[in-house]
């Protein structure tokens, strides 16, 4: 959807597609967040994979790269 769709619709039009986006986004989220622990867990049942943890200092000098990437690579093309 564009900007000037988006911005032509009627104010509580927008508000509903707003708060419905919002609620199916956390759902979509939540539902992906169960699937990776227990793919997770499944893996690490399996006991045949060794898992690293990163640090929250790793994490975070890994999350500030990824996103530096994602800035300046090209639409559909980002890379860590």
């Amino acid at each position: 959807m564009n900007k000037k769709f988006w911005d032509g619709l009627p104010a509580d039009i927008r508000d509903q597609l707003s708060k419905a986006m919002k609620e199916s986004t956390a759902f979509g989220n939540g539902q992906s967040a169960k699937e990776n622990d227990d793919a997770l867990e499944a893996i690490r049942k399996a006991g045949k994979t060794e898992i690293d943890t990163l640090t929250p200092e790793q994490d975070a000098r890994c999350a500030r790269r990824w996103s530096r990437s994602t800035r300046t690579s090209p639409a559909g093309s980002a890379s860590p």
